[in-house]
């Protein structure tokens, strides 16, 4: 029999609708924030930096996954200049300037107490990257990707 045995979701906000989706499906849906939240688990992270949309901070997408995982959330105070970046790297137009923004707002996380920044939006790691920073960045795309590896393989 052919079809899929599992279905992925790669962008964040579309987990406004996880609960329906796994309903509507007979197959298991992986959620990049419960893979994301098992990561961070794994590697002993207690608190991080969330890099968002601003739907799935306000929708707080990434609270039960982590909560249920003893791991807290610091928000940028700079939500705007996050909301820029994505915007820009969706047109092609990040500048150098935007990046440094991203760069500052990852300083200040760790300023919080965040021991590491998750990207928890799909364009994030086109504009940021390890190199770019000294806080653990936990791109959410590479972890799903890992995660949909060892599922079709298992």
């Amino acid at each position: 029999m052919l079809g899929s045995g599992f279905i992925a979701i790669a962008c964040n906000t579309v987990h406004l609708f996880i609960g329906e989706i796994r309903q509507a499906v007979g197959i298991p849906v992986l959620s990049v924030m419960e893979e994301t939240a098992r990561v961070l688990a794994a590697d002993k992270v207690k608190s991080i930096g969330l890099l968002a949309s601003e739907t799935t901070r306000n929708f707080g997408l990434y609270e039960k996954p982590l909560s249920d995982k003893g791991i807290s959330i610091v928000y940028p105070e700079n939500q705007e200049a996050v909301t820029r970046a994505i915007l820009c790297v969706m047109g092609n137009k990040l500048s150098g300037e935007d990046k440094r923004g991203l760069v500052s707002i990852v300083d200040g996380l760790k300023e919080k107490g965040a021991e590491a920044a998750v990207l928890g939006c799909t364009e994030l790691p086109l504009a940021i990257s390890q190199k770019d920073s000294a806080l653990p960045l936990y791109d959410t795309l590479q972890i799903l990707a890992e995660a949909s590896v060892k599922k079709s393989i298992s």
